[in-house]
Formats: structure tokens, sequence, C-alpha cells
């Protein structure tokens, strides 16, 4: 297996885990999302991690695969990260809840299938 085949498999593993772990957040209601500061900031963070991991995708990666937005996926870590204070919660209740499920069934379809030793 090379070396870029191996990052790709990492990273796509690593986005499908976080999104994975966001969609745990949706099933909460969005009026508990929306009273703690915990749970906002968790969320956060891990799209923050989806949005680094996503920017570290090739470009040729990700021209393969156009399905997938790259391109907001990694702006909305940058929002996050750079301009904190113009964040909605409403807004990110509303990617959490109706973006990132299918998101989460696309970057699923790219993950090689499970050696049937695991």
């Amino acid at each position: 297996m090379n070396a870029t085949f191996s990052l790709v498999v990492f990273l796509s593993s690593t986005i499908y885990t976080k999104l994975d772990e966001l969609t745990l957040t949706a099933d909460a209601a969005c009026e508990t999302y929306l009273e703690s500061v915990f749970m906002q900031s968790a969320v956060e963070r891990q799209l923050g991690i989806l949005g680094e991991a996503a920017r570290r995708v090739s470009i040729e990666f990700q021209q393969l695969h156009p399905e997938i937005d790259w391109r907001n996926t990694i702006n909305l870590r940058n929002i996050l990260v750079h301009r904190y204070d113009q964040v909605s919660s409403e807004v990110i209740w509303n990617i959490v809840t109706s973006i990132l499920p299918s998101l989460l069934v696309q970057i699923e379809a790219l993950l090689p299938p499970l050696p049937d030793d695991i």
C-alpha cells in the first residue's frame, strides 16, 4: 500500500469517525444543544477536526470526489477557528442535523472494506 493511499484512508477514516461522533449530537434536542456551552464547544471542536482532516486530503483526491463539499467543510473549520465570535449556534445545529448525515454516507462510501480478519 503506497503512502498516499494510506494517508487518504487515514484521513477518510478520521473524517468518518468525526462525522459519526457528531451525528450522536443530533439525537439531542435543539434546546439542549443551545443551552449547553459544553455541548456546543464539543461539537465545534469535532467540526474543527473534521475540517482540518478534509483540508489535508489532496486536491487530486478532492477533485476525484466532487460530490463531497470539501470547500465548505474546510471553510467551516476556518470560521470556527478564526472567526469564532461570529459563530451562530443555531447554524451549527442546522449543519449537524441537516448536512452531516448525508456527508457521513458520502465519506463512508469512500472507505475501503475492512479485511475479514478484523
